[in-house]
């Protein structure tokens, strides 16, 4: 017999951004299909304060830049023999974002144009998953966040791309 559970929970993330240490705060939902198969929708934001490295001040000079980073977009995740106290689960997060810089020197809290940009990413990943309750889980993990098209002066793909360490709670009728 085939059965649909709803699931969320919040998740950190520690990884590395622009050559800086930084933490990613987010919140995941979704449906769990046949226990094993999961579809839904995850969201990050940078919670750490990282200023921008030096080569990137360099093409902004005279100000104080506070990074800022969100994405989210939509995750398809398997679990390997989910009924077993501890298992397995990979999954893969593809969708948008935007990385950019505050002026922190203005006290200007928004964003322009020039220090900001759209991107596109796939983070695959990689889970163990512990059977707390029929409703609780803790999981730990390693992703990989892939980003694409990342046009910001002083900035590339490659300064947001990066291994991350995944903590999360997970909260439904598994």
């Amino acid at each position: 017999m085939s059965s649909t559970v709803f699931y969320g929970g919040p998740f950190i993330r520690r990884t590395t951004i622009n050559s800086s240490g930084g933490t990613l705060v987010g919140l995941c939902v979704g449906f769990l299909i046949d226990h094993s198969v999961s579809v839904g929708f995850a969201a990050y934001g940078l919670a750490s304060d990282i200023i921008a490295s030096q080569e990137t001040r360099q093409s902004f000079p005279g100000r104080y830049l506070e990074m800022e980073l969100m994405y989210g977009g939509m995750e398809l995740g398997y679990s390997y023999q989910p009924h077993k106290l501890v298992h397995v689960a990979v999954s893969a997060l593809a969708g948008a974002g935007n990385f950019g810089f505050k002026d922190e020197s203005t006290g200007d809290p928004e964003f322009d144009f020039e220090r900001m940009d759209t991107f596109f990413f796939l983070e695959p990943s990689l889970t163990a998953v512990l059977n707390v309750t029929s409703w609780l889980r803790f999981e730990t993990g390693l992703s990989y966040r892939e980003v694409g098209d990342l046009k910001l002066r002083g900035v590339g793909d490659d300064d947001i791309n990066g291994l991350s360490y995944d903590l999360s709670v997970k909260f439904g009728l598994f």
